[in-house]
């Protein structure tokens, strides 16, 4: 028996197979993933134009601009979280050669844990937008940006629901054709994933940082500061509300009789006094 005979005898996992020449069953269901994330892609892609057109100051509609409502710093835990989680699964792949199920899995449980602290971490920061009002009914910019991070964070989220399945599968199965197939698949839409949230990061997240309002806007806030500590104020002096004036403004407390304290509050061309 030659030496490539005695390298490759014994049992071998089900991905390499030397000197056969029927179809693989692997690739085979691995193409017809690609052509799925290609359709992915597609999505991404219409939504990363659709922020590209709506990134401008006139489609803020008043409200906070890119500067305001991101911070670099903060989203670059978010991308330490999700390239160690495509780390970790990328080492539970390499250990698929061995057959080391135990590898597999513990690789597993590791993207796992990183994968929520970037969910975590994501969800923390709509959290944050939405108390100081910047929602995705303020202005077409942040539906597109809410849009935009929210996709890929439900596809994390539906990462993480696959690792899930795929655990207990490991355990009955082991590492079979079958299960193999679905953790190579896994490892594509993970690494995809990763790929997509780097170019968010790249086209969204730094402009915290270099973007400054093109125009003045009520209570400017610095380039790079991301939080309100309150709600902002116009720059003019309060006016003292009555409750018929402030009914009409959801944003306005009658009792409080300070329309000042609201965002979209303005004193009236005809009467200074009313909101």
């Amino acid at each position: 028996m030659d030496a490539h005979s005695n390298r490759h005898e014994g049992p071998r996992p089900p991905l390499w197979h030397y000197g056969e020449t029927e179809h693989d069953p692997i690739a085979t269901k691995t193409l017809g993933f690609w052509l799925y994330m290609l359709s992915d892609a597609l999505i991404f892609a219409g939504l990363f134009a659709a922020y590209g057109v709506l990134d401008q100051t006139m489609n803020t509609a008043g409200g906070p601009v890119a500067s305001q409502v991101v911070h670099p710093i903060a989203a670059f835990w978010q991308t330490l979280a999700v390239l160690s989680s495509v780390l970790a699964y990328s080492l539970a792949t390499v250990a698929i050669r061995t057959n080391n199920r135990g590898g597999v899995m513990l690789g597993i449980c590791v993207a796992i844990f990183f994968g929520v602290v970037f969910i975590g971490l994501e969800f923390a920061d709509f959290v944050d937008l939405f108390a100081i009002g910047a929602t995705p009914d303020r202005s077409g910019f942040l539906s597109a940006f809410f849009i935009l991070v929210a996709t890929h964070g439900l596809h994390m989220m539906f990462g993480i629901l696959w690792m899930l399945v795929l655990l207990p599968q490991i355990v009955r199965f082991g590492l079979n054709t079958a299960v193999v197939t679905r953790l190579l698949n896994l490892r594509l839409f993970w690494q995809f994933q990763a790929s997509v949230w780097v170019c968010v990061y790249i086209s969204v997240y730094p402009r915290g940082t270099i973007q400054c309002p093109i125009r003045p806007i009520p209570n400017p806030i610095p380039c790079g500061t991301r939080r309100f500590s309150k709600p902002p104020s116009p720059a003019t002096s309060p006016a003292i509300c009555s409750p018929s004036s402030c009914s009409a403004l959801p944003c306005c407390s009658p009792s409080k009789r300070a329309c000042s304290r609201c965002p979209c509050w303005s004193p009236s061309p005809a009467s200074p006094s009313s909101c």
